[in-house]
């Protein structure tokens, strides 16, 4: 059974405010202010909020946090580095539908998708396989 995002939230970071410390740092306000922004975080959802933790940091493991390094590696796998409208288009999407592209482009084109931290390894036992039932002649 999975934990709730409310117990992952206090076992990875040790509560909410901690997380939300880290992604105000983590992620571009643009003109927002860091105190506006940390209000707004506070008041999302511990899922989201998750979420946003784990496309951050995946930005910025593979691409340094440069949402244009990332667009220049999709405009790559494409072979349209010089597509210089669609780069534009690409540049006006969310950074999560960006890493999903990417990692998607990746898989179908082969190469290797953005770093993900390693998941831990599932303690779960197999079953065996029901044995079939015969018929008695």
């Amino acid at each position: 059974m999975t934990k709730s995002p409310m117990k992952t939230v206090a076992e990875k970071f040790g509560g909410k405010d901690k997380l939300v410390e880290k992604l105000s740092d983590l992620l571009e306000r643009g003109e927002e202010s860091k105190d506006e922004l940390k209000a707004r975080l506070l008041a999302a959802s511990n899922q989201k909020l998750l979420r946003l933790h784990r496309i951050a940091t995946e930005m910025k493991d593979g691409f340094g946090g440069s949402r244009e390094k990332l667009v220049d590696g999709i405009l790559g796998k494409l072979n349209r580095v010089k597509d210089a409208d669609y780069k534009t288009k690409l540049l006006a999407y969310t950074p999560g539908k960006l890493l999903d592209m990417y990692n998607s482009l990746s898989k179908r084109l082969g190469g290797k998708p953005a770093p993900k931290k390693p998941a831990k390894a599932d303690k779960t036992e197999k079953k065996a396989p029901a044995k079939k039932k015969t018929k008695a002649a």
